[in-house]
């Protein structure tokens, strides 16, 4: 029961977001339930990959990873317009150094990741 809490919460994340663009009348839409199935449905493709080997199991990690990043895509799309209409005119900031340095991070892990996955064993 627990897992599925997560989800539900998520959703209810997506949806107050969707909600919130209604409620400014942007013209930019999300959808928190196709949201939550593109995300369930990388965390499934994710699952196979563990379950594969060599090309099998990388294919199913890029499938993951394509979902993942379309749910990202919607949801950061609907964030930005919500800011932008909740609070016009604001500036665009730049990655803090923080953010530079978790996203030099992850970039190399997934190439782990990826010759882990190729190498086998």
């Amino acid at each position: 029961m627990i897992p599925f809490y997560g989800l539900y919460v998520i959703y209810q994340q997506f949806d107050d977001l969707k909600k919130g663009l209604q409620g400014l009348s942007s013209p930019v839409r999300l959808s928190a339930a196709v949201a939550i199935w593109l995300f369930i449905a990388s965390a499934l493709a994710g699952s196979g990959g563990n379950r594969g080997t060599g090309f099998t199991a990388l294919g199913f990690f890029v499938v993951s990873g394509l979902l993942f990043a379309a749910v990202a895509f919607m949801v950061q799309q609907a964030a930005n317009a919500y800011q932008e209409a909740r609070y016009p005119g604001r500036q665009p900031r730049g990655m803090t150094t923080g953010e530079v340095i978790a996203t030099v991070i992850g970039v190399i892990i997934f190439a782990l990741s990826i010759v882990g996955a190729m190498a086998g064993g």
